[in-house]
């Protein structure tokens, strides 16, 4: 796998007003979801989601929830990600129309929503193993799947052909990110990286992400074509791409030089 040639981005900074903390996460063309924090030294913990939509911010908490991160949002829409309970449990969720639903996979009880397509497929994790929902109006059906002799899956990303990406982890705790097409897994690993997360595809086949250096300092990727593309912030200190649109345009975070971490939109 080689690299191609650059390619020009224009970044612009998505941060929720006064927050330490801000990751872009998705975006349907009118609106931009998220998760944001006002303090680093909580983040994860007590995270909420956010909504950007006509120049306006929204905070979004799961009824009841210590946590919330939105990290999908479809055309119609519809939006996903995972909350967490006074259990310190983290569970997945569906918001259509403001109406909140957890979609855990059954008998697990716990697990995440990482992503959504416009047919309301939807992937993320539950226990080790990655996982397809798709909710019906009555009812829903799961599927689970493994990377081939990964101790860990995590499905991060699904297109409108069904395409898959995300991440498993080996024997040994190494991460690469994966491709799943047409039933077929394709390990997807940025040359002389330590270590490689697939997390958005496009309808295209191009694929987001990011991938950790021997300085263990995190670059984002596109992947297109058979090519490696690197994506980072000018001035930032690491970069993760989490989706990549079917015009080419990257939602993300970066770590500013005081390892702040800001959300970011993207376009070529």
């Amino acid at each position: 796998m080689a690299h191609q040639p650059p390619v020009l981005y224009y970044f612009v900074s998505v941060d929720y007003p006064g927050a330490a903390f801000s990751e872009a996460f998705d975006f349907n063309d009118y609106t931009e979801v998220g998760a944001f924090n006002y303090s680093p030294d909580t983040m994860g913990s007590n995270d909420s989601g956010f909504i950007f939509k006509n120049g306006r911010f929204s905070a979004v908490n799961y009824p009841g929830a210590l946590a919330t991160d939105i990290t999908a949002i479809n055309a119609s829409g519809e939006i996903v990600g995972y909350y967490t309970d006074s259990s310190n449990t983290a569970h997945a969720f569906q918001d259509v129309g403001g109406t909140f639903t957890n979609i855990d996979y059954p008998s697990f009880g716990n697990g995440a929503a990482f992503g959504i397509n416009d047919a309301g497929d939807i992937v993320g994790l539950t226990g080790m193993r990655a996982a397809i929902c798709t909710v019906f109006s009555s009812g829903s059906s799961y599927t689970s799947f493994d990377y081939p002799g990964a101790t860990n899956t995590e499905a991060a990303g699904i297109n409108n052909l069904g395409e898959i990406v995300g991440e498993w982890i080996d024997s040994k705790g190494n991460n690469h990110g994966f491709t799943l097409i047409g039933g077929v897994f394709n390990s997807l690993d940025y040359p002389t990286s330590t270590s490689t997360t697939a997390i958005g595809s496009n309808d295209s086949g191009e694929v987001g992400g990011l991938y950790e250096d021997a300085s263990m300092v995190d670059h984002g990727f596109v992947y297109a074509n058979g090519f490696f593309g690197d994506i980072d912030v000018p001035g930032g200190a690491g970069t993760e791409v989490i989706r990549i649109k079917n015009n080419g345009r990257l939602l993300g975070a970066f770590f500013d030089q005081l390892k702040e971490i800001h959300g970011f939109s993207a376009v070529r």
